[in-house]
């Protein structure tokens, strides 16, 4: 259910990016909007210190792996 519309200021870049993912998605930046809130206000996400750590140890094997490929070309030469 659809309660009154207010008009939100966004900042030119949150904008820029908006845009571009609705064009991307075909989705409209409400439902983008709508979409961003609950997932950031959902209880049942992690903490932000969690996610971090995730996206930490996600980056960390993945630099892993590109140092695994650098030694096999580095071993193919």
């Amino acid at each position: 259910m659809a309660r009154e519309k207010r008009t939100i200021r966004y900042d030119d870049d949150v904008w820029a990016m908006l845009e571009a993912y609705s064009s991307t998605t075909s989705k409209p930046v409400t439902a983008i909007v709508n979409d961003a809130i609950r997932y950031y206000l959902s209880e049942d996400q992690p903490s932000l210190e969690v996610r971090l750590r995730t996206l930490e140890s996600r980056l960390a094997a993945t630099e892993s792996r590109l140092a695994m490929v650098e030694n096999k070309l580095d071993l193919a030469d």
